[in-house]
Formats: structure tokens, sequence, C-alpha cells
């Protein structure tokens, strides 16, 4: 038996990793995917604008992560740069530094866009499919068929949430999806991010339920004004007892009952 708990919301607002989808899915088949595939990627595409915008971000993060004191560092050289100009020497480079980001376990843009590219080809070519827990699938579209907004907003690239929802298991659920943000709009434990994503959805912060794993980012979104649920999935970070007393815990979507007494959310 699980205990409903019931939202007064017009819009959800939900994190992907460790809520919608699982943390091994990320980790276990997304990351080594874009891993085994970062020379493969450059390689076939070097000369694109698409890619060369890639490049030039991670050579900028790079340079920047230099400055801010992180020795170890590996740096990607300019083009005409004599001691490391050809094709080969450079995707070396963005390979080692690609590979050092995702050690980090970085969550900066230039990653996440690069890695964006590279599933793009993996969910596009069938060898990679999407995996979003079957209850959040049916909430998902159960709320918007009752015309309640739902939003993603995750530190993974607008490009990779989209193509997550577009080729998943259940097929494609981006048409049961309001919009996106990323780490673009502010970081996930910066209150002010919230309220920027209220006003580019136009809710108020009250009428917005977010849900997520991470308890900094619930606390986050928690002092915009916005509702909080945490998810608790297999494989996610334990909670303590005092976070679990903090906020309404979800286990599983079909316990959540998201009533809004607006009119439809026109988004």
């Amino acid at each position: 038996f699980m205990a409903v708990v019931t939202f007064e919301a017009s819009a959800v607002l939900l994190d992907i990793e460790g809520t919608i989808t699982s943390i091994s899915f990320v980790k276990d088949v997304l990351f080594p995917y874009a891993t085994a595939h970062v020379s493969e990627y450059l390689t076939d595409n070097w000369d694109s604008d698409e890619c060369r915008e890639d490049v030039a971000r991670l050579r900028d993060q790079a340079r920047e992560d230099q400055k801010s004191g992180m020795a170890d560092v590996p740096l990607i050289h300019s083009e005409n740069d004599p001691s490391c100009n050809t094709k080969e020497c450079l995707i070396q480079e963005v390979v080692s530094n690609v590979a050092w980001l995702m050690r980090a376990d970085r969550k900066v843009g230039a990653l996440k866009q690069l890695q964006g590219h590279i599933w793009r080809r993996g969910y596009r070519s069938g060898q990679v499919l999407g995996h979003v827990f079957t209850d959040a699938v049916q909430q998902i579209i159960a709320w918007r068929g009752r015309g309640i907004g739902v939003w993603i907003y995750s530190s993974g690239s607008i490009e990779a949430q989209k193509l997550l929802l577009k080729y998943s298991e259940a097929g494609d659920l981006l048409e049961s999806i309001s919009g996106h943000f990323d780490t673009a709009v502010g970081g996930k434990r910066d209150p002010s991010s919230y309220t920027t994503i209220a006003e580019q959805m136009g809710v108020d912060t009250p009428n917005i339920l977010f849900i997520t794993d991470i308890i900094e980012e619930a606390k986050a979104a928690h002092s915009a004004k916005m509702k909080v649920a945490i998810a608790v999935r297999p494989g996610n970070a334990p909670l303590s007892d005092t976070d679990k007393k903090l906020f309404p815990v979800v286990e599983d979507f079909s316990s959540l009952n998201v009533v809004s007494h607006l009119f439809p959310c026109k988004c």
C-alpha cells in the first residue's frame, strides 16, 4: 500500500537522472557510450560547424579550469599552434580532456553539449534507447491529458533531454513535454534558477511541483516557493532521516496526485 500525496499545482517540473530515469542508465549506458565514441564523433565531424563549436567550448573550459587552479587539466591547443596542429593530435587532446571531465563528473555546458551530440547518433541508430520508469511515463501522459504542464530541468543539455524522451523504450514522449531547461538558466542548487524557470514558464512558483532526487536542489526550489517532492529510486544516494522529514518522499509516481484548480496550463 502506498500513501497518496496530493499537491495543488498547474505545472510539474521534473529532474531526469534518479527521478524519471535510473542513475544506472546514465552511468552504465550513456556515459560509457559517450566515452567510447568521442574519437569517432570528432573524426567523422571535425570540419562541421557543430563539432568546431564543441571543441572551442571545451578549449575555453580547459583554460578556465587551469586559471582556477586545476593544474592537471588536459589543455587543448589552438589549431594554429605548431606544437599540436594536426587533426590527429588535436583529437587526442580533446579525448584526454573529455575523459578528465567525465572522471570528475563535471556538469559543465561544454561537456554536456558534446555528449548530447554523441548520444544523438546512438539514439538515432537504435544503439541507445532512453530508459524512463514506467510509473513516470504513465503520470507524464496523464498530467498532460488533464492540462497540467510537464517541464524538464536537468544538468544534461536540452538536446540530450529531448533525445532520451524522443527515443525512449516507451516510445516518443516529447509530445507530452511542455518545455526544457538546462543549467544555462542557472545551477540546480541556486534558488534564483527556479525563479527564472517559473518566469519563463509563465507560472507562479507556488503553482509548480518540482520533483528531484537531490535534497540540495529540493531546498533551492523550496526557497523559491515551489512545491517539492523527493524521488527515491533504486541506486539513488540514501536520504538521511532528517532529509526524509523535510519534503514528501515518492518511490512511485502513481502515488502522486496533482490537482489544478486553475485553468489548464497553456504550456
